[in-house]
């Protein structure tokens, strides 16, 4: 059988048509048209054959089997089986939260840093991030926010560099789609001594 690649566009899907998987037939007649279907019902899509196939993020990573029909002008048939390898090249793409400054003597628990924000994969889920301190006077801003063609993941971890009560925690937010494409960004929380001895 043939082998073709289809990569996913941004809306998650791959259109290809008929044509597309013709690789070089002739006919002592004359070609009529090229048909084309999926061997499985999958993005919602039926096994009947058509003008083109569709693909979507389920089909990511597996390999389709798509029957390509050739009908002559005298309307003999002819079918071949195409593998059909569907990627998504896309990456995702991540905001973080903003970088917000604390006081040294503002209470904040590195168990749980969820105060100061996350990242979502809705932007319906987006929640205000307030802070009430020294430094910030209510709103400081939004949660982050990852997007992806497809669907996408999000992990977090935070380092910390933090001296005498004052320093830094960096946030760092990786969002994964079912690709593997990757995209990170980084939130830094920074505590300051707003009332440093002076001499």
């Amino acid at each position: 059988s043939a082998h073709t690649k289809v990569t996913l566009d941004n809306t998650g899907r791959g259109r290809v048509f008929a044509f597309s998987f013709d690789n070089g037939s002739s006919d002592n007649c004359e070609i009529g048209y090229f048909k084309a279907r999926r061997m499985n019902v999958a993005c919602g899509k039926s096994t009947d054959c058509g003008d083109y196939v569709d693909f979507c993020c389920e089909d990511i990573g597996t390999t389709q089997m798509v029957a390509f029909e050739i009908t002559d002008k005298a309307g003999n048939k002819n079918t071949c089986m195409v593998e059909v390898n569907v990627e998504d090249k896309l990456r995702p793409t991540i905001i973080c939260p903003p970088d917000i400054t604390l006081a040294c003597t503002d209470n904040y628990d590195l168990t749980d840093l969820s105060p100061f924000g996350t990242v979502v994969t809705n932007p319906s889920l987006r929640k205000d991030i307030v802070i009430n301190n020294f430094y910030h006077k209510g709103l400081v801003g939004k949660d982050g926010l990852a997007l992806d063609n497809c669907s996408v993941t999000v992990e977090s971890k935070f380092k910390v560099d933090i001296n005498c009560h004052t320093g830094y925690i960096y946030r760092t937010f990786i969002a994964t789609d079912p690709s593997g494409n990757k995209d990170s960004c980084r939130q830094i929380i920074t505590i300051l001594n707003p009332n440093p001895f002076t001499d």
